[in-house]
Parts: structure tokens; C-alpha cells; sequence
């Protein structure tokens, strides 16, 4: 069966903070998505760690890992892009973590919607593990053009907007998804869930 969600996930050399993300994702309760693990060649043992996470898994082939160089976090995703066979797709950090068993499903269940976009919001914590905020607003074209103000980790995208507008730019470093973002027009529909989806 094809997965309704693509989740898609770059790594590179940071194997513990990957070990939390994937048991928070095989505590979902949400069983719709395959997930991409795409390594930068890493060699602190993430490729054994993904590959006992398969193992536990009753549908293996609903992971897909794919470890070579590249170029950073964009290029990384748009090998993804190749890869992602799910209707909707979600760019989440290694180093993110589902909040709660129910996080993804409530997402999920908007699908219905057949929104372009399906926003919500994240719980930001410092690095030494303070409580920062909530944040994350639905999408408005008007307020995309002055400053992102949408949370992207986590959200879910239309993976055929992809197909119309590009991929990533990947000679971006950083604020390449806002670029990407800042390519889609004024008409696209969106619905916005304001529970805190991930712990970034």
C-alpha cells in the first residue's frame, strides 16, 4: 500500500539525537507514512542504528535510506524528493521529536482536506533544554513575503507542489525552504492545526 506521508529526514553524524526522533516516531499512533533517512556518509554509526529501527518494523520497506555525500540539508532533500512515494510530505530535523503518540495523526487526518499546505506549530527548546516557546502560524501569502512565520518542521506539503515549482535550491545554506516557499502563489489552500506538533 502507498504511504499517505512521506517523512523525510537529513543526517549526518548525529546518531543519538536520530535514536529519539525514530522512537517517537514508532510510538505514533498514525501508521500512514514511510520514513527517508538521508545520511551525508555518516560514519558514527547511524547506518546500524537505522537498520535495527527497520528491523522493528512489521513493514520494513516503509524506510528507505539512502546515505552518500552531498552538499548539505537542501541537496540532501531533493534526493528525497526522488525517492518519496507519499501523497503529502514533512521535513523534520534529526534532532526533532514528536511530542506526543497522537502528534502526526492530527496532522494526518487533515489530509482529507486535500489542502496544499497543512501547518502547526512546534515547542522551541534551548540546547540545554529550556522551554522557549510555541510558535508556528497558518499560511498567508502577504505575511510569507515579509518574514517566515510558518513553522516548516513537521508541517505537511503537497508533494505535487513540488512537481509544479521546483525542487529545493541547493547552493542555498540555510533559508532555502523559504525561498522555496516565497515560489508558491497567493491561491493555494492551507489549513492551519495550532496544537505544538514537534519538540524542535
Amino acid at each position: 500500500m502507498m504511504p499517505r506521508l512521506s517523512i523525510l529526514v537529513a543526517t549526518w553524524k548525529c546518531a543519538p539525537k536520530l535514536k529519539a526522533f525514530l522512537g517517537s516516531l514508532q510510538a505514533q499512533s498514525c501508521r500512514q507514512w514511510e520514513l527517508l533517512v538521508l545520511d551525508n556518509a555518516s560514519s558514527d554509526g547511524t547506518k546500524e542504528l537505522v537498520a535495527t529501527f527497520r528491523q522493528g518494523l512489521a513493514e520494513p520497506e516503509r524506510l528507505i535510506w539512502s546515505s552518500e555525500p552531498d552538499s548539505g540539508i537542501y541537496d540532501a532533500w531533493n534526493r528525497g524528493l526522488q525517492l518519496a512515494r507519499g501523497t503529502y510530505l514533512s521535513f523534520i530535523g534529526a534532532d526533532d521529536s514528536f511530542l506526543d503518540p497522537d502528534s502526526l495523526e492530527r496532522l494526518e487526518v487533515l489530509t482529507s482536506t486535500k489542502a496544499h499546505l497543512i501547518t502547526a506549530r512546534n515547542a522551541y527548546y534551548a540546547p540545554d533544554g529550556r522551554f522557549l516557546r510555541h510558535w508556528g502560524a497558518g499560511w498567508e501569502w502577504q505575511r510569507m513575503r515579509q518574514s517566515m512565520n510558518i513553522a516548516h518542521p513537521g508541517m505537511l506539503v503537497r508533494r505535487d507542489l513540488f512537481d509544479e515549482f521546483g525542487p529545493f535550491d541547493s547552493s542555498f545554506r540555510i533559508c532555502g525552504d523559504y525561498e522555496w516557499f516565497l515560489r508558491l502563489p497567493a491561491n493555494l489552500r492551507a489549513i492551519h492545526n495550532s496544537d505544538s506538533i514537534l519538540k524542535v
